[in-house]
């Protein structure tokens, strides 16, 4: 455990927390799928650090953001999609769009979607920052015309959602994914 992503951790942790919130029965449908939105990987320069020449199996693993989604249908017994999707800021959205598709076309009856991020290393911070995207006031202002860059932070969330309407699960009528083409 001590070489796993802390990412992939709180992931595991909030999967069960929003089964257990949602009040959803147990077993889950075995087709229940996985989508998650990491591309945050401050961990594997600080695994690497600290493990120089020693090597070690478990931080391969531990420490690629596209193993969270099938560490989670390994542990809870699931065999629908499981994924990883990194676009950006934008990942746990862009997740949680194809998690519905699939959805909709009935390749999974219910998914849990999330994103979580930890920075553990200053090093894309300082590029950032060289870069003029961080807000020198520390403040966010999304949508506002005093907007002047923007605020990392972490955290995580997972939830349960679905077509049905079964107990506990969010309901999602509609979504959508696009970009416009200069700043994509």
């Amino acid at each position: 455990v001590t070489m796993m992503d802390p990412q992939q951790r709180l992931l595991m942790d909030h999967s069960w927390f929003a089964i257990e919130s949602a009040h959803i029965s147990w077993p889950l449908p075995e087709s229940t799928g996985v989508f998650f939105g990491l591309w945050n990987v401050d961990f594997r320069g600080v695994g690497e650090l600290a493990l120089s020449d020693q090597g070690d199996f478990h931080f391969g693993t531990g420490s690629s953001p596209s193993i969270a989604a099938g560490r989670v249908c390994f542990s809870l017994g699931l065999q629908g999609p499981a994924m990883v999707v990194d676009t950006a800021c934008s990942s746990g959205l862009v997740a949680l769009n194809v998690a519905m598709r699939y959805c909709f076309h009935g390749e999974c009856e219910m998914a849990l979607v999330g994103a979580a991020n930890v920075i553990l290393s200053l090093g894309v911070h300082r590029h950032f920052k060289a870069a003029g995207m961080l807000s020198p006031d520390s403040r966010g202002k999304s949508f506002d015309a005093l907007a002047n860059g923007y605020v990392r932070s972490e955290g995580c969330t997972v939830f349960a959602v679905g077509v049905g309407t079964g107990e506990g699960v969010g309901r999602v009528v509609a979504c959508g994914v696009n970009q416009d083409g200069r700043s994509g």
